[in-house]
């Protein structure tokens, strides 16, 4: 009885063993999907910061161009 006893225990440690370790795998799994969304994410936040500031870039060119144009007009109607 002691034997039978003992060996549903040592079964159940294993089973439970087995259960930590799938578990363990589930969320290497996930923490490492997860780092990959993040990873993309903050991949695509640089690319919309350097979309914009090369907007900003152009939007301030093109200021200029029209205040030169306005100052070329401006001499012109004196």
């Amino acid at each position: 009885m002691k034997k039978t006893l003992s060996l549903a225990l040592t079964l159940g440690t294993l089973v439970a063993f087995a259960g930590c370790n799938q578990a363990q795998s589930e969320a290497d799994r996930l923490q490492q999907e997860a780092q990959s969304r993040i990873n993309d994410a903050n991949q695509q936040a640089q690319e919309l910061q350097q979309q914009g500031e090369q907007m900003m870039n152009d939007a301030q060119e093109k200021m200029q161009q029209a205040q030169d144009a306005a100052d070329a007009v401006q001499k012109l109607a004196e």
